[in-house]
Protein backbone atom coordinates (compact mmCIF):
# COMPACT_ATOMS: atom_id res chain seq x y z
CA UNK A 1 0.00 0.00 0.00
CA UNK A 2 1.39 3.39 -1.01
CA UNK A 3 1.31 6.01 1.72
CA UNK A 4 0.47 9.61 0.97
CA UNK A 5 3.21 11.82 2.41
CA UNK A 6 2.15 14.94 0.49
CA UNK A 7 1.69 17.12 3.57
CA UNK A 8 4.93 15.91 5.13
CA UNK A 9 6.88 16.47 1.93
CA UNK A 10 5.40 19.95 1.64
CA UNK A 11 6.40 20.71 5.23
CA UNK A 12 9.92 19.36 4.72
CA UNK A 13 10.42 21.35 1.52
CA UNK A 14 11.16 24.45 3.59
CA UNK A 15 12.36 22.79 6.79
CA UNK A 16 15.00 20.24 7.72
CA UNK A 17 14.11 17.18 9.74
CA UNK A 18 16.52 16.27 12.52
CA UNK A 19 16.20 12.88 14.18
CA UNK A 20 17.28 13.34 17.80
CA UNK A 21 17.71 9.64 18.43
CA UNK A 22 20.25 6.88 18.15
CA UNK A 23 17.54 4.36 17.32
CA UNK A 24 18.45 2.21 14.31
CA UNK A 25 14.77 1.36 13.87
CA UNK A 26 13.73 5.02 13.59
CA UNK A 27 16.48 5.58 11.03
CA UNK A 28 15.26 2.57 9.06
CA UNK A 29 11.64 3.73 9.12
CA UNK A 30 12.50 7.22 7.87
CA UNK A 31 14.73 5.84 5.12
CA UNK A 32 12.08 3.36 4.02
CA UNK A 33 9.56 6.20 3.83
CA UNK A 34 11.97 8.15 1.62
CA UNK A 35 12.19 11.02 4.08
CA UNK A 36 15.41 13.04 4.08
CA UNK A 37 16.74 13.76 7.54
CA UNK A 38 19.86 14.36 9.56
CA UNK A 39 20.51 12.19 12.59
CA UNK A 40 22.03 13.81 15.64
CA UNK A 41 22.40 11.62 18.69
CA UNK A 42 22.00 13.68 21.86
CA UNK A 43 24.21 12.93 24.83
CA UNK A 44 21.32 12.07 27.12
CA UNK A 45 22.03 9.25 29.58
CA UNK A 46 19.06 6.89 29.76
CA UNK A 47 20.56 4.74 32.50
CA UNK A 48 19.19 5.27 35.97
CA UNK A 49 15.84 6.52 34.71
CA UNK A 50 12.75 5.52 36.67
CA UNK A 51 11.15 3.01 34.30
CA UNK A 52 8.33 2.19 36.74
CA UNK A 53 6.23 4.66 34.74
CA UNK A 54 7.45 3.87 31.20
CA UNK A 55 5.10 6.26 29.38
CA UNK A 56 6.18 9.24 31.50
CA UNK A 57 9.85 8.24 31.35
CA UNK A 58 9.74 7.93 27.54
CA UNK A 59 8.03 11.31 27.28
CA UNK A 60 10.57 12.95 29.61
CA UNK A 61 13.51 11.48 27.67
CA UNK A 62 12.04 12.61 24.34
CA UNK A 63 11.70 16.16 25.65
CA UNK A 64 15.26 16.15 26.99
CA UNK A 65 16.64 14.84 23.68
CA UNK A 66 14.71 17.37 21.61
CA UNK A 67 15.78 20.23 23.90
CA UNK A 68 19.44 19.18 23.68
CA UNK A 69 19.35 19.23 19.87
CA UNK A 70 17.06 22.23 19.38
CA UNK A 71 19.40 24.70 21.08
CA UNK A 72 21.96 24.27 18.25
CA UNK A 73 19.61 23.49 15.35
CA UNK A 74 18.89 25.92 12.51
CA UNK A 75 15.64 27.88 12.86
CA UNK A 76 14.01 26.02 9.99
CA UNK A 77 14.47 22.63 11.68
CA UNK A 78 11.91 20.12 12.83
CA UNK A 79 13.35 18.03 15.65
CA UNK A 80 11.87 14.57 15.96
Amino acid sequence: MMKNYFNLNKLLADNKLILASGSPRRVQLLKEAGIKFKQIIPGIDENGENWEQPYQTASDLAQKKAAAITQNAPLNSIVL
